[in-house]
């Protein structure tokens, strides 16, 4: 559950303006998180994502979580959640990793993660006849450098760009 703590003095807020603000914005957030709209899929309220996403990295190693911006009517936020199974990134056309190009993920000159590449479906899909195609998600939007995936597992080594289950001998 949030709890909301702003930087009183920092901010120059007065105690009454600062709870008040508090009390608004851990209201929000629970509208938002107590609801399945906050979910791209409408299955699973903010507890449920982080545990799917808590199990998954353990199991894959990682596991991907995308912020979607969606109009859904009744609904006052946008701001969803899509997450992916580990699975689905990898390079386009299952090519070769290169320099600046590891396992779906591009990277800029210092490693930092600039794109992620998609699988349109699960490489293990048993559905015949569809078509291999792959999306690329930029790591931040391009006019606001908001987040717009979420890369979630434990780096163990330095240079490192996707995590190893944690069951993996």
């Amino acid at each position: 559950k949030l709890q909301a703590r702003v930087d009183r003095d920092l901010l120059g807020m007065t105690d009454e303006e600062a709870d008040a603000w508090e009390t608004h914005t851990e209201r929000e957030f629970s509208l938002f998180a107590d609801s399945v709209e906050c979910h791209s899929e409408r299955r699973l309220v903010f507890s449920g994502q982080q545990d799917l996403v808590f199990r998954s990295a353990l199991e894959s190693g990682d596991c991907f979580a995308v912020l979607l911006a969606v109009e859904r009517p009744g609904c006052p936020y946008r701001t969803t959640v899509q997450i992916l199974e580990a699975d689905r990134i990898s390079n386009p056309n299952y090519a070769a990793d290169r320099v600046g190009f590891v396992q779906g993920v591009e990277k800029d000159q210092y490693g930092a993660a600039v794109a992620y590449h998609v699988s349109q479906t699960h490489p293990g899909s048993l559905l015949t006849g569809q078509k291999r195609e792959w999306q690329r998600i930029e790591a931040f939007g391009p006019t606001t450098g908001r987040r717009l995936i979420l890369h979630v597992g434990d780096i163990l080594r330095p240079e490192q760009t996707r995590s190893v289950p944690y069951l993996a001998p």
